[in-house]
Order: structure tokens, then C-alpha cells, then sequence
């Protein structure tokens, strides 16, 4: 949720302290729905403004209606709510729910002995996914797509062995450059 700070003023421009204040949905009577103070509290209708003026909401993604009340004033303002960081993470997730998705359904595809075995008409059709073991110790298999009786090459995944060699390798690469900078400075501390 997002939270919002406003200073309710007169036509004058100045502080309405008190003001009565209502969140709605947006063109409706209804009270918003899940509205919170800032420290988290449920927010009453109405509410009011501080000394200063000052009101401080938070409400779900959404578009509403603040209303305003004062003696002899009543007042609209349109507002949207919109907590960025949700909907950052929303996309985050659904991206990769999406590449997840695609890669568990390439592989489930088929994998198969070779190209001309993946390529028959009875295993894969024109626009289909499969996968050939690779002859390659650092990787596992290659993904083609049938493209009208051609296999062309989609993706390489690597195989765990490659993978953890490369995972030790950096962690010894690092435990070296460490050792190396500790010495200079050893060095440095007794010239």
C-alpha cells in the first residue's frame, strides 16, 4: 500500500485543522476498503486532519475519492493509490513463472537420440521443441525447433558437472585474490 500525506486548506489556501475527512471509491459513497492510518491502524470515517492540516492515508492499489469537510467548504480530490513496489514484484514473479514455464515446457518436449530422430514427422511438427543430448562434457542438452524440417538451435543447458566446476573455480579464483591483496598489504605495513 502506498501512503499518502495531504494538507487540507480552505479556498484561501489555508491549514483546515479538524477537517473532516472520507476516503471512497472512486465516484461511489462507498468507504474504501482496507484504508489505513500511517502507523497501520484502521482508518475510521470520518477522520480528521491534525493541527496542521496534515492527513496521512494509506489504501490498496486502486483509484478513490478523498471528500473534505469544513465549515463551508466540501471538497473532492481524485486519487490514485499505487504501491510501486508491488507491482514490481507482481511482474518479477509473473516473469518468472513465465520463463519457468516456457523452459519445463521445451524439455518436456521430447528429447531424442539425435537431430533426424527429433525431426520425423511423428515425434515433432513444424514449430515444435525438442532435445538432443550434447556430445559436450559441459553441457547436457541442445534445444532445436522444428522450423518446417530444419532443427535450429534454440538454447544449450550446461551440465551440473560444468556448472560446479565453474562454481569452484571462482570460489578458488576469489580465495587466491584474497590471499594475494593480504600479502601486499602485509608487505606495505613493513616497508
Amino acid at each position: 500500500m502506498e501512503l499518502k500525506n495531504f494538507f487540507v486548506q480552505d479556498d484561501q489556501g489555508n491549514k483546515l485543522p479538524g477537517a473532516e475527512c472520507y476516503l471512497y471509491q472512486r465516484g461511489t459513497e462507498s468507504p474504501a476498503p482496507g484504508a489505513v492510518k500511517a502507523n497501520g491502524a484502521p482508518l475510521d470515517f470520518p477522520f480528521t486532519s491534525d493541527s496542521d492540516g496534515l492527513v496521512q492515508l494509506a489504501a490498496p492499489n486502486g483509484l478513490y475519492d478523498l471528500r473534505v469537510t469544513s465549515i463551508g467548504r466540501d471538497y473532492r480530490i481524485q486519487l490514485q493509490f499505487n504501491d510501486v513496489s508491488e507491482s514490481i514484484e507482481s511482474a518479477q514473479a509473473a516473469a518468472h513463472r513465465a520463463e519457468v514455464a516456457q523452459d519445463a515446457a521445451q524439455l518436456s518436449a521430447g528429447i531424442y537420440d539425435d537431430i533426424a530422430t527429433g525431426l520425423l514427422p511423428e515425434n515433432t511438427l513444424p514449430g515444435q521443441y525438442f532435445s538432443v543430448p550434447s556430445s559436450k562434457s559441459s553441457e547436457y542438452l541442445i534445444l532445436y525447433k522444428n522450423e518446417l524440417g530444419a532443427a535450429i538451435e534454440v538454447k544449450r543447458y550446461p551440465s551440473e558437472s560444468y556448472v560446479t566446476s565453474l562454481l569452484n573455480n571462482q570460489v578458488k579464483f576469489s580465495t587466491d585474490l584474497i590471499r594475494t591483496q593480504t600479502i601486499i598489504v602485509q608487505n606495505l605495513a613493513f616497508a
